[in-house]
């Protein structure tokens, strides 16, 4: 069973939790496949994960970390013989200041793999001290607490792209599924153009058949293509609406021949209209 040490949950995008998980009578702690627009740093006390990202797998043992960055398609698979100790930051990438020549969050547009950071290069770094800070902050009644919190976040931004620089084959992928990571690439880099998104196209450009294509797709990472194709437009939809264009010129710029298809992807995926977003 699961059993949270701390929870912190605000409004402005942070969320902090320091959690224990348990196996006891047949219980499991699954994480299907899903995507989300938060950046997630996890710091592992106990246990072993294998954290499975984007047709990349990782090995995660105490005191590693790994960065999964926003829409980056991932799941877990936990070894239930032991208890499972982690904390967990998520904060949304709108809340780094922006800079014209400084990209503070690494890989922010898909140009950058997450990676496991080993125990070894994380003692180097100040990143454990910091996630304990995150859970001392959650536990004050500081009205500002999610001001401090931002402060502590580009702390951690600003060793996790230190730390980059450092890794080796330490923090190497397990395996790699060939088909599914290839596809993924081609997809983030030609998202707009919806000729080159069709399962044709795309089976064609990985000199496979499409059914071949399609059932990897589904059997590596755990959902379809198609599915994953709208999410992913999906995620860059409402990452454009929040910067102020119309959801008509969302809709064009994805190359969807109807606004109405847009439409009602947006509110299957989010739960309201492309509109709602006007003015946050």
């Amino acid at each position: 069973m699961r059993n949270i040490l701390t929870e912190y949950i605000s409004k402005n995008g942070i969320r902090f939790h320091h959690s224990v998980t348990t196996y006891e009578d047949g219980y499991r702690d699954t994480l299907a496949p899903e995507t989300h627009q938060m950046c997630e740093v996890i710091f592992m006390l106990s246990g072993e994960v294998k954290y499975k990202i984007e047709g990349r797998y990782y090995h995660l043992s105490p005191l590693d970390a790994i960065i999964i960055h926003p829409n980056k398609l991932h799941s877990r698979e936990v070894d239930f013989s032991q208890p499972y100790e982690r904390m967990v930051l998520h904060f949304s990438p709108e809340l780094l200041p922006s800079f014209a020549d400084l990209n503070l969050l690494s890989g922010y547009n898909g140009s950058f793999l997450p990676s496991v950071l080993p125990r070894k290069i994380i003692e180097e770094t100040e990143l454990r001290d910091l996630m304990h800070k995150c859970e001392a902050l959650c536990q004050t009644e500081n009205p500002y607490k999610d001001l401090r919190f931002v402060g502590i976040i580009l702390q951690i931004v600003e060793v996790l792209n230190e730390v980059i620089s450092k890794l080796d084959e330490r923090s190497a992928p397990v395996k790699v599924d060939k088909i599914s990571h290839e596809c993924i690439q081609y997809i983030l880099r030609h998202l707009t153009e919806k000729d080159k998104l069709s399962p044709r196209h795309l089976a064609n450009e990985l000199h496979i058949s499409v059914s071949h294509l399609q059932h990897t797709f589904k059997k590596e990472l755990g959902i379809t293509l198609h599915r994953y194709i709208t999410d992913q437009k999906m995620q860059l939809a409402r990452k454009l609406l929040l910067q102020g264009q119309t959801p008509q010129a969302v809709s064009d710029l994805l190359d969807y021949e109807y606004y109405s298809t847009f439409y009602h992807s947006f509110v299957k995926r989010f739960g309201s209209p492309p509109n709602a977003l006007k003015g946050q």
